[in-house]
């Protein structure tokens, strides 16, 4: 995959375009926040909560399900997962989700 100028758009396979969307979670007591950056760098930050104590936010298991069958919907792919370390308990993932311009 060759990288374009933009960081939210590349090539890959030639002259296929995609759209690029990341996703980062942040894991650690007692939520898990979601930022997701969609082309253009426009973001969305949603928290869950890990544990269904008090807060209002939804259980993070069945949200972040919900979030990743969303971009299915919208003809996203999982193209790549890399994890870092944060703290000492405090962890991050970064998702590469892509789908074909129309």
């Amino acid at each position: 995959m060759a990288w374009a100028s933009q960081p939210v758009r590349a090539q890959a396979g030639g002259s296929t375009e995609v759209d690029v969307t990341v996703v980062r979670v942040t894991a650690s007591y007692p939520r898990t926040s979601v930022t997701i950056t969609r082309p253009g760098g426009k973001d969305e930050n949603i928290e869950f909560d890990n544990y269904g104590r008090a807060d209002k936010r939804p259980l993070v298991g069945p949200g972040f399900q919900q979030l990743v069958a969303d971009l299915y919907k919208q003809g996203y792919q999982l193209q790549s997962t890399f994890d870092t370390t944060v703290g000492a308990t405090t962890s991050a993932s970064i998702l590469l989700f892509i789908r074909k311009k129309q």
